[in-house]
């Protein structure tokens, strides 16, 4: 694979490369790679791989998230009767 070197990169691009790396776990290359795909139209072309679930983490919001913990909530009692 050919390298590629980009000058005109200002701090803010910069800032935002490094910013979404630390948040994601990535190198900053990786992030520069995935949003030229991104903007030349080629993300479809390279697969997902995902290791964790963390892809779905925060999809919630505060209320739904409230919801779910008080649907669930009875999953959390154990009756007494079934351990004597």
């Amino acid at each position: 694979m050919p390298n590629l070197s980009l000058r005109g990169v200002d701090e803010e691009m910069t800032e935002q490369l490094r910013a979404v790396a630390e948040r994601e776990g990535a190198s900053m290359n990786k992030v520069a790679i995935r949003a030229l795909r991104r903007g030349l139209g080629l993300e479809d072309k390279e697969p997902k791989r995902y290791r964790d679930v963390s892809c779905l983490a925060g999809l919630w919001t505060a209320e739904e998230s409230k919801t779910f913990a008080s649907n669930t909530a009875i999953f959390e009692r154990i009756d007494e009767e079934l351990w004597r």
